[in-house]
């Protein structure tokens, strides 16, 4: 078969229009948040530095620091902050709150969220946290097979749900 994404094969579309997070963000650990801007600004044509700095801000992420000082849940904050700093149409997010406190791992949650609803952007995630999955996701799919479409709630009445029930939905 053939995949399209916005329409078009995906040699065709811009990488402006894809933010990716992976489980490891690929920062070369001398770099300081300054440095990642310079270099952001110049690989995506629609690099918005002021939201970038705006999320170093409410991320609080260090400014003179080097990346390699940054502890797991600060690098991942890193990635998330690039993914979203080029108005990308797609996310793609492998475990985007592995290493995260519970607090900011829920606030992640809701802004990826608020992107989707709000911004419109198509979020595909990988994740291991079914909770998180079943209370954000509108369709899951478990080892390559769809398994579910719907709200939280519909999911509740589903008869994938018998015998677990994610009680974010309780």
């Amino acid at each position: 078969g053939d995949i399209k994404i916005f329409g078009e094969k995906p040699s065709a579309v811009q990488k402006n229009d894809i933010g990716v997070v992976l489980d490891e963000v690929g920062i070369p650990e001398s770099f300081t948040i300054k440095d990642i801007n310079a270099i952001m600004k110049h690989s995506f044509t629609n690099w918005n530095e002021k939201t970038f700095y705006d999320y170093m801000t409410k991320f609080r992420l260090p400014e003179k620091k080097n990346f390699k000082t940054f502890s797991k849940g600060m690098k991942m904050k890193m990635g998330i902050a690039i993914a979203l700093s080029h108005d990308a149409k797609l996310l793609i997010l492998d475990e985007p709150t592995s290493g995260l406190d519970p607090k900011v791992c829920s606030d992640m949650y809701a802004l990826i969220k608020e992107l989707n609803e709000k911004d419109k952007v198509t979020v595909i995630m990988i994740s291991h946290d079914i909770h998180a999955a079943l209370h954000y996701a509108t369709h899951i799919l478990h080892m390559g097979q769809d398994i579910f479409f719907g709200t939280c709630e519909e999911y509740k009445k589903s008869e994938v749900a018998k015998g677990f029930v994610c009680d974010k939905c309780e």
